[in-house]
């Protein structure tokens, strides 16, 4: 069982390693993996002295149930959102042609789109080339004092890709999902009379989908754009935990949580 441990916690460091290093997941929710790596590690240690009978530190056993504990929620956490968010990593089949898309923006590298936001601006301008007149509404507030909003850099990455500067709004203010998409539709309005696109990575979908509704009686469709399937892990324990904010307050009803494979 300690080598379990063993093997559970050098996993767990690892994969926050290139976390850190590869997608610049070092803080936040990647925590989730340093905080539980670190603690079996421990308790690989305390088990096996233990065994071999070496007086050492060993962890009490309320601490052992309560971290042992965290790890079966945090894996019964990725293992319902992996349910509701890959359950729902689909194209929507439509025959109408949104006039408006929505972008949720994300982390950005510096004063650019990183790896996960390039891929939706990428797939926004390959819609515009495919549907000229569309209006596409890039989303996101600044959380960084005089720099670059998450809105200013998507509109100068898709510009750079040739979409013209009447087939772009900005909205600055969201610094979240929710506003992200409250904001957006309220700029739409009514005008959407063929409904509106989503175009977001694809754990990013169920959730984007689910506010939406809630938000407008317009019809919505999504996009999901494929994400590195390495960072997966990552973002099924973020997704996880931002349905469960979500819920607790009142962005999401109880419905919002009911797996779909259509």
């Amino acid at each position: 069982m300690s080598f379990i441990f063993l093997i559970i916690g050098l996993f767990m460091l690892i994969y926050y390693g290139f976390l850190a290093i590869f997608a610049g997941h070092a803080i936040g929710v990647a925590l989730v993996w340093l905080i539980a790596g670190i603690f079996f590690i421990a308790l690989f240690v305390s088990s096996y002295t233990k065994r071999k009978g070496i007086r050492a530190f060993r962890f009490p056993l309320f601490m052992r149930v309560f971290v042992i504990t965290s790890a079966v929620i945090v894996i019964a956490l990725f293992a319902y959102a992996a349910v509701l968010v890959l359950g729902d990593v689909r194209q929507d089949d439509w025959n109408a042609e949104p006039e408006f898309v929505i972008v949720p923006g994300a982390a950005l590298n510096g004063d650019s789109a990183d790896v996960v936001l390039q891929a939706r601006l990428d797939a926004a301008a390959n819609y515009w080339r495919i549907h000229p007149d569309v209006i596409i509404i890039v989303s996101g507030g600044n959380a960084r004092e005089n720099r670059p909003s998450e809105a200013q850099v998507m509109r100068q990455t898709l510009l750079a890709s040739g979409v013209p500067l009447q087939n772009i709004i900005t909205e600055t203010r969201s610094v979240s999902t929710e506003q992200n998409l409250r904001y957006s539709l309220e700029i739409i309005g009514q005008n959407a009379r063929e409904g509106v696109l989503i175009i977001t990575s694809d754990f990013h979908m169920f959730r984007s989908l689910r506010l939406a509704e809630r938000l407008t009686d317009v019809p919505v469709y999504g996009y999901p754009v494929e994400s590195p399937r390495w960072e997966l892990p990552y973002y099924l324990v973020y997704e996880g935990l931002a349905l469960f904010k979500g819920w607790m307050n009142g962005y999401l009803d109880d419905a919002a949580f009911l797996p779909s494979f259509s």
